[in-house]
């Protein structure tokens, strides 16, 4: 046998055993004019059926888009093809093709060796989904994320949580030492690289662009990317929680305090209780003892007495309970139009003996017409209160004078007196329940000390305010708002 013949029989053999999928196709006709086993094994064509093949059985692309293809590795402009192609039971296959093209008796073949790649390929899918879930959870997660080179603290990557706590753009923040931002006086100092420290959940300060100092709770997480290693830093926002915190605290103190003050008032209250029933007691048991004693005279101070100690009794009482009702949220508040000058004019007339008792003028200077919006039983309450007072603390022949104004939101009554006024250090102190402030008045009336307390409270119910304003031996002019009817 010759060099030729055994050089032959060596391709030959090679062609035939060769691993690969190996086809001879002729560059004219498209056939497939030789094959190796492994095309038999891998397409599940016998070879008989290979004869009658062109390369258009096998590969799915369009025939003009497959001549493109052909045209270009016959040019030897490209070697290297990715297609699908279709086995004899109608499956498709992802391969790889490298052509050649080959002259054989003057005649050109296209020497196509072929690879399955469909694994290589569904890996290859499965890696780009991977980076897509990856690249989707950095952006969308309402945490923030950096990722810092380990060895120069350079930030590489930030997602949107973060670019929206530092503020700016990407490029404000990448490429920049996350000291920057958070923890700058770690610069020289990381105590991660320097003194491996892990961090986890640590409270910090992220500095944004504009200055602002943002409270937050900071991860670290060490991890290598492609040989490189690198910090991941997430961060959490926790500025509204401090003010939650802050707010709790002041609420809690606030409570504290209130209960401090509503422990005094209830003392101070208990004692106002127990002085009129000690006389109350002392009276009755006089006159139990000493009724056959005493002149008529005698019996009418006593039963004036003691009807005074009750009345102040029952009103300090009725006063506590309103106020206590209003404390548990048990008051109906029912607030609807009423017609304003009627409901003073019948407060007013409740007082017109008390009035004449102490030749007091009581004027009403209201617009007949005037409707507004609340609750009749509190607003009366409030008004009941404010003459009362002006009664009390103004001297004979005086004048008291109940008006009203109108403002864009609000209606304000006031009930004004030529009384003895109200000392500018004490003013503070009337509607406060912890001071419990009451004095007597120009006829050595009593109060309970609770009334200014309860306007305070109704008033403030209807969203309104009410103050006093005063000048001590002139007067006093208490002034309350309550929205316009509409």
């Amino acid at each position: 046998m010759t060099d030729l013949e055994n050089s032959l029989e060596f391709f030959h053999k090679m062609f035939q055993n060769h691993e690969a999928v190996v086809l001879l196709i002729n560059s004219r006709d498209k056939r497939i004019t030789a094959w190796n086993q492994s095309a038999e094994k891998f397409y599940g064509y016998s070879s008989e059926e290979f004869k009658s093949l062109k390369i258009s059985d096998i590969n799915i692309l369009p025939e003009d888009d497959l001549l493109a293809e052909i045209t270009k590795a016959a040019l030897r402009e490209q070697h290297y093809f990715e297609f699908q192609h279709r086995k004899k039971n109608g499956s498709l296959v992802d391969v790889s093709v490298q052509i050649s093209p080959v002259l054989i008796d003057d005649k050109q073949y296209l020497l196509s060796i072929i690879n399955d790649i469909s694994v290589r390929l569904e890996f290859e899918r499965e890696l780009l989904q991977q980076k897509q879930w990856s690249e989707t959870i950095f952006h969308s997660a309402n945490s923030g994320i950096m990722i810092i080179d380990r060895d120069t603290h350079t930030i590489v990557d930030i997602n949107e949580a973060a670019l929206n706590s530092i503020g700016g753009q990407k490029e404000d923040v990448v490429g920049h030492l996350c000291h920057k931002f958070v923890c700058p006086d770690e610069v020289n100092c990381c105590p991660i690289n320097e003194f491996c420290h892990s961090i986890s959940n640590d409270e910090k300060i992220l500095y944004t662009l504009t200055g602002e100092e943002i409270p937050i709770i900071k991860s670290v997480v060490e991890t290598q990317i492609g040989k490189k290693d690198f910090l991941i830093e997430t961060f959490i926002d926790i500025k509204k929680r401090k003010q939650v915190e802050k707010n709790l605290i002041e609420s809690e103190k606030q409570l504290k305090a209130l209960d401090a003050s509503k422990d005094k008032f209830f003392s101070m209250i208990a004692h106002d209780l127990r002085s009129p029933f000690s006389g109350l007691l002392g009276i009755s048991d006089l006159m139990a003892k000493e009724i056959n004693t005493l002149s008529n005279q005698d019996l009418q101070e006593m039963a004036k007495a003691l009807n005074q100690a009750s009345n102040s009794t029952f009103n300090l009482l009725n006063e506590l309970l309103d106020w206590s009702r209003m404390q548990t949220g048990d008051m109906p508040f029912n607030p609807s139009e009423h017609n304003l000058s009627e409901t003073i004019e019948t407060s007013a007339a409740l007082y017109t003996n008390a009035a004449e008792r102490k030749k007091l003028k009581i004027d009403v200077i209201i617009d007949a017409n005037m409707v507004c919006l609340y609750d009749s039983t509190m607003i009366s309450t409030v008004i009941r209160n404010l003459i009362s007072n002006a009664i009390k603390f103004t001297k004979e022949t005086g004048v008291i004078v109940i008006s009203s104004t109108i403002n864009t939101f609000e209606n304000i009554i006031s009930v004004e007196d030529s009384g003895i006024g109200i000392p500018e250090t004490h003013i503070d102190k009337l509607f406060k329940i912890e001071t419990h402030y009451t004095t007597p008045g120009t006829s050595n009336e009593k109060g309970t000390g609770l009334g200014l307390i309860l306007c305070k409270e109704f008033v403030e119910k209807h969203g309104g305010r009410i103050w006093v304003e005063s000048d001590v031996g002139y007067g006093s002019t208490f002034s309350f708002t309550i929205p316009r009817k509409n």
